[in-house]
């Protein structure tokens, strides 16, 4: 059996912005939008699959590509606010076909509730130990805002999933499109990290010529 891991490459990174005046990979689809006196462009990336949802990938989930079953693990390394490409390792441990999918996972509201708290405590660590913020400063950012609510029971999160697999990317802001040998990337997954101002990651990723993930590329955005 067959195990990669991938660093991601960030898809800023000699990545197409505007593939409409430069042509398109193989697999994107590129539609006209009609705006108010402009025409806009929507692209539509090929997909390994629906987009499935899980509140919890920390233990590796289990999906299929191309045919081949593969234990997934995306490790998330950074511990600052911003997230970079650096921070992540994508693992893939092919498995025997008969190997079920991971289930998808019910909203937990008092797990995730402290999970977010306990990020926004590495958060604040972090942030002092860089040092460029005073004291002041930290206690009025949105960690500490964070770390105030969950301890006052006041910190409330909307059911929402954790990752989402497949499907579209979804992008804060620009639209980027990764490429291997002329073939458009698709979506492995997108974290719902929350940095920033409601900010997300993309992680997009390419297959060889026998199906076997070979590529994967990072993006973050935020509102």
């Amino acid at each position: 059996m067959r195990t990669r891991n991938l660093i991601p490459k960030s898809a800023y990174e000699g990545c197409r912005r505007t593939p409409v005046s430069t042509g398109t990979p193989e697999g994107l689809v590129v539609q006209e939008v009609q705006g108010n006196g402009y025409v806009d462009h929507r692209f539509i990336f090929p997909e390994a699959g629906a987009a499935r949802q899980f509140n919890n990938i920390r233990l590796g989930v289990v999906v299929p590509i191309r045919g081949r079953k593969w234990l997934v693990f995306v490790n998330d390394h950074g511990e600052e606010n911003i997230p970079e490409a650096k921070d992540f390792v994508v693992r893939f441990e092919e498995l025997d076909s008969d190997i079920p999918d991971s289930p998808f996972k019910p909203w937990d509201e008092k797990a995730e509730t402290k999970a977010f708290y306990e990020m926004a405590l590495r958060s604040m660590a972090a942030r002092r130990e860089v040092g460029i913020e005073t004291e002041k400063e930290l206690a009025m950012g949105s960690d500490a805002n964070t770390i105030r609510q969950y301890e006052a029971g006041e910190l409330k999160l909307s059911p929402g999933a954790y990752a989402v697999f497949f499907g579209q990317p979804n992008f804060g802001q620009n639209t980027v499109i990764p490429e291997l040998d002329g073939k458009c990337a698709m979506n492995l997954c997108t974290l719902n990290t929350g940095w920033g101002d409601m900010g997300n990651v993309n992680l997009m990723f390419n297959v060889d010529s026998e199906g076997v993930p070979c590529a994967v590329w990072f993006e973050a955005s935020c509102s």
